[in-house]
């Protein structure tokens, strides 16, 4: 069945990884087994965008973390993790993070030592976060711990074009770091009504926030009139006067000054044209 004609489906599908091939859908794509999709749907929803896609549910009741560092810390730190283990082999920050961060079990070593490997039992942790300074042994600590058990793992790596390594490795989630500092840099440089640039699905699409120009070519026109399939999808948009954003629909009419996040092609100026000041 294509998007469009999915009963029960409530969410929109903003981007499609097939293999090696990333896609920017419409309503006419069908989607595959095996298809890993990106979703915007609100936090209340995601319980049942879970059912729906036969996504097995529930948050992580125990999480290692692999790095205790600035991420690390901050990771550690976080209320919605409640039984965290960090390990790390730097003494003065395991020291940190035991003082600090009381709900954290601390252990000072390497994951892959034997006795400390037994003591943690992989298999009966949920999640396992790898971001240590090395990334390159993040990568292998996290397929190491999938090997053993471990339900879910993430690593932080140092490119996209690690992404699909880290899968065929049986890493869940890569994070490329570099690509994350390049991102931030290449915002400010698109032009002034781009506030932040993210890519995604290996690095082949980027998801822009914008602020829509006063004279801009997209304005009092309908998402249905700009339409550009496969070149860029609006995913979220702010009018001026309102906190929260919304998903637009097809009528939805641009005004300027409204803050929008669009997926689309990387480095596509099409875009920028559009919204953009003139």
């Amino acid at each position: 069945k294509t998007l469009s004609t999915l009963e029960g489906w409530a969410y929109l599908v903003v981007s499609i990884e097939r293999g090696s091939v990333s896609i920017l859908p419409d309503g006419e794509t069908v989607l595959q087994e095996g298809d890993q999709i990106g979703v915007v749907a609100r936090q209340d929803e995601f319980a049942s965008l879970k059912r729906f896609a036969s996504v097995e549910s529930g948050s992580a009741r125990r999480t290692v973390i692999y790095g205790a560092g600035p991420i690390g810390y901050l990771l550690a730190a976080d209320r919605n993790l409640k039984k965290v283990t960090v390990v790390d082999s730097d003494r003065e920050r395991c020291r940190k993070v035991a003082e600090q961060i009381r709900k954290a079990h601390v252990i000072c070593g390497s994951l892959t030592e034997e006795d400390i490997v037994a003591e943690e039992r992989p298999d009966e942790n949920d999640l396992f976060v790898a971001v240590s300074d090395n990334y390159d042994q993040n990568l292998v600590v996290a397929a190491y711990m999938k090997s053993l058990g471990v339900a879910k793992t993430i690593a932080l790596t140092s490119s996209a074009a690690v992404g699909s390594i880290a899968r065929k490795l049986g890493v869940d989630v890569a994070i490329p770091m570099r690509d994350s500092v390049v991102d931030g840099i290449m915002g400010s440089l698109r032009g002034r009504n781009v506030l932040s640039v993210h890519t995604v699905c290996g690095g082949s699409l980027e998801i822009l926030t914008c602020v829509v120009g006063t004279k801009a070519r997209a304005v009092g026109k309908s998402l249905r009139e700009l339409a550009l399939p496969g070149v860029f999808l609006v995913l979220l948009v702010q009018v001026p006067g309102k906190d929260q954003m919304r998903v637009p629909r097809g009528d939805h009419v641009v005004q300027g000054g409204e803050r929008i996040v669009i997926i689309a092609q990387k480095g596509d100026d099409r875009v920028i044209r559009l919204f953009g000041d003139r």
